[in-house]
């Protein structure tokens, strides 16, 4: 009976060292091998890198659950007698002034585009029934709320205010009528040509 205790005691030991071993071994291919020092440096430029990243991109994707109400209830969507026993359909409610995950230009777009689903509070409430589980639906309302963010956060469209310009151009309007007479000419010589002449 002792040495079932030691034999298990020697098969730690040695998964202990061999588990060591493994992680201490390093190539000689290793990049702190070749490069000796280039972990630190590798280190402080990934960091400057996602701060600037961060800055540059604005929204991260990240939404923090806790910043959120959620409120769970019946839904009178697709499940049969199950939507009536369990609560699947997802409200998701948040303050949108307050949310410092979202730039702050962000918010004033949000809070410009998207002033119908914005309660007197400044609260911004997105709900989902669709499917009879209660996760699914949460991620629908997480997805739905970045897709927000995203539309918030695109440049608006100026192509149309920008051909409205180039119409109402005197230059290009000129330019215009001449090709336009120019055409009416060259149709009128070519109709022209087509009559029988007499002398």
């Amino acid at each position: 009976m002792s040495l079932i205790p030691r034999r298990i005691f020697q098969n730690c030991r040695m998964c202990c060292y061999c588990f060591s071993r493994t992680l201490a071994y390093k190539s000689i291919y290793n990049v702190e091998n070749l490069y000796p020092g280039s972990k630190d440096l590798m280190s402080a430029f990934s960091f400057k890198s996602s701060d600037k990243f961060k800055e540059q991109s604005g929204f991260s994707g990240k939404i923090p659950i806790k910043d959120l109400t959620v409120k769970y209830s019946k839904s009178s969507g697709p499940g049969g007698q199950h939507v009536n026993k369990t609560l699947s359909k997802v409200e998701v409610r948040f303050h949108v002034l307050s949310a410092e995950w979202i730039p702050e230009t962000t918010r004033s777009l949000i809070l410009e585009k998207f002033w119908k689903k914005i309660t007197r509070n400044g609260e911004l409430i997105v709900w989902c029934d669709d499917s009879r589980y209660q996760l699914n639906n949460m991620k629908s309302c997480l997805s739905e709320i970045r897709e927000l963010i995203k539309i918030a956060e695109t440049p608006p469209d100026t192509s149309k205010e920008e051909r409205i310009a180039e119409l109402y151009d005197m230059d290009s309007v000129q330019a215009a009528h001449k090709k336009r007479l120019m055409k009416k000419r060259k149709n009128s010589f070519t109709k022209a040509m087509r009559s029988p002449q007499y002398d």
